[in-house]
């Protein structure tokens, strides 16, 4: 798995927990989490344009795994870092972390997602093109302090 510290940070958004994804025990029911990654993600391949039609190629989620730190309990404003690590032949690592806006030491969740580049009207697996390789970190080098926490 992807560490934190080996890729770069892509993205930070900024959104509020709804009320309705809590569950009978009274915090964020745990699909919730995997929500909110994804919507990280598909907001970084928006800002990459990168096109789903049939007949292009995109990234697709190869396989995700969650580390549940902390439940979330409404009412909280979340804060999902985003961050991509060295390209493969066709696929790279993604590295989520959520944790409290505000507060980056109350961690609720980290995952680790790995994304294969496909074609997308025949699934089957593609060289990620230049466009995109030029786009993630080559070798990300250490993080700035403010972007460096204990886990």
């Amino acid at each position: 798995m992807m560490k934190k510290e080996e890729g770069s940070l892509v993205r930070v958004d900024r959104v509020p927990m709804r009320w309705g994804e809590m569950d009978a025990l009274g915090h964020m029911n745990n699909v919730s989490y995997f929500r909110y990654f994804e919507q990280a993600r598909i907001s970084w391949f928006d800002s990459l344009k990168i096109d789903y039609s049939p007949d292009s190629e995109g990234p697709i989620l190869g396989t995700i795994t969650c580390k549940f730190v902390r439940p979330a309990v409404y009412p909280a404003d979340l804060e999902i870092t985003t961050y991509v690590g060295k390209p493969g032949r066709s696929s790279f690592m993604m590295f989520h972390e959520m944790v409290l806006a505000g507060d980056p030491a109350t961690l609720y969740a980290e995952a680790w997602a790995a994304m294969v580049w496909i074609g997308i009207g025949d699934g089957k697996s593609r060289p990620l093109p230049d466009r995109i390789t030029k786009q993630l970190p080559p070798h990300p080098g250490p993080l700035p302090p403010e972007g460096r926490r204990g886990s």
